[in-house]
């Protein structure tokens, strides 16, 4: 069995420089922590016993729109150009 090497398409070329910035560039966080919920799930089914539609995840997305609000800068991001200067 032999094995031959063939140039990168144009399309493939571009697609690996776009992953090798992202590896560069990018830096995701994650965090785990435990928080106890069970007030915020009684809310929730008293909310929903009065006939409003409302989930969990409904909530996540006030804390985080409150904590932007908040802390502005949290929503900052630096990404960088095609040559890798930085802008905000």
């Amino acid at each position: 069995m032999s094995f031959t090497t063939k140039k990168l398409s144009p399309n493939r070329t571009f697609i690996y420089e776009l992953q090798r910035r992202a590896n560069r560039y990018h830096s995701p966080i994650m965090a785990t922590a435990h928080v106890d919920i069970t007030d915020l799930l009684a809310r929730i089914e008293s909310e929903r016993a009065t006939g409003r539609r409302i989930g969990l995840v409904s909530y996540f997305i006030k804390a985080t729109a409150d904590t932007l609000k908040e802390h502005p800068r949290f929503n900052q991001r630096i990404f960088h150009t095609f040559w890798g200067r930085p802008r905000l």
